[in-house]
């Protein structure tokens, strides 16, 4: 592209203009001469050939002179009247739009740090609101959500710790505003199932304790959930996600009831769970651990390495 500079410099001596303003002036004519400059080349011009058509178009010197005169007086903007007609409107924004984007372009660094911020400010923006609407803002995917509350035990190092298996049995038996307790471990582990053929499969597994789903109101797509008694029951027994009994199994119902070879012990498959339970944990499969046995003088969390407790009150 020409350097039309030095050409529109010496158009512009006659005009006594101060080097802001000759370089606004100047940039703004530099602008439709590559305009025009391209379109000639377009059309088959030589670049000497459309450099001289382009600088011949412009102006003669005594007109240019006399046409950018006014420009010298402060120019007052109009604001616009209620019933204008758009168009003037519309140029006018066209106008602010491609000064704006050849100063961008001429300021090459300014214009990237600036998308730069701009991008990480609305990127931030989006991600603590998309956090705050999950979190406060969305009601859980769970029925009587306004009715569950979320419990742990405070200590002279923490403020909320992990709730020992003795005490979550206590808060069961000696509530008198509580419907029901039950208890998870955030963390989520994984169990190797062996398959039929010999070969191996690691799946997502949680530890939770009887009565964690009829906590949450979580209905069972088919089989049913963990019981009381299932605590005290001699053999080891599993709940499945849909998503893993859909993968998995093809959604067969008649899983239910069979077993599962898991860490090379077999575990008795009680039901499957919709996808609400994956709140408590992205598992496969969730796992019942064992507290009635606990010892009553035993009030360590030893049990596990973080307890929760889900509590609805009552209505």
């Amino acid at each position: 592209m020409p350097d039309w500079t030095h050409h529109l410099r010496q158009r512009l001596t006659h005009l006594d203009l101060d080097g802001g303003r000759e370089a606004e002036i100047v940039e703004e004519l530099s602008q439709h001469l590559d305009e025009r400059y391209e379109e000639l080349r377009r059309h088959g011009s030589s670049e000497a050939e459309a450099c001289r058509v382009a600088m011949d178009e412009l102006v003669d010197p005594d007109s240019l002179v006399e046409h950018m005169r006014p420009l010298r007086q402060a120019q007052t903007v109009e604001l616009p009247t209620p019933g204008m007609p758009a168009g003037s409107l519309w140029s006018d924004v066209g106008t602010d739009l491609r000064h704006a984007m050849r100063g961008l372009r001429n300021q090459l660094t300014f214009s990237v740090v600036a998308i730069f911020t701009l991008a990480l400010g609305i990127g931030a923006n989006c991600a603590i609101f998309a956090l705050a609407d999950a979190t406060l803002l969305r009601a859980l995917p769970l029925p009587e959500a306004e009715q569950l509350v979320m419990m742990s035990e405070s200590s002279t190092n923490s403020s909320s710790g992990a709730v020992s298996a003795t005490n979550l049995n206590d808060w069961q038996a000696r509530s008198q505003s509580l419907q029901s307790v039950a208890g998870f471990v955030p963390n989520v582990g994984s169990m190797v199932l062996a398959n039929p053929d010999g070969a191996a499969q690691t799946v997502p597994r949680q530890w939770v304790t009887a009565g964690i789903f009829d906590v949450l109101g979580i209905q069972p797509l088919v089989g049913r959930t963990f019981k009381p008694e299932d605590d005290k029951a001699e053999r080891n027994v599993v709940v499945l996600s849909e998503a893993f009994w859909r993968s998995r199994f093809n959604a067969d119902p008649g899983i239910v009831g069979n077993d599962l070879r898991l860490d090379g012990e077999m575990f008795n498959v009680l039901g499957v769970v919709p996808e609400q339970a994956q709140m408590i944990g992205r598992a496969s499969m969730w796992a019942m651990i064992p507290i009635l046995s606990a010892s009553t003088e035993d009030r360590s969390d030893r049990f596990c390495a973080w307890w929760g407790a889900c509590v609805p009150m009552p209505t």
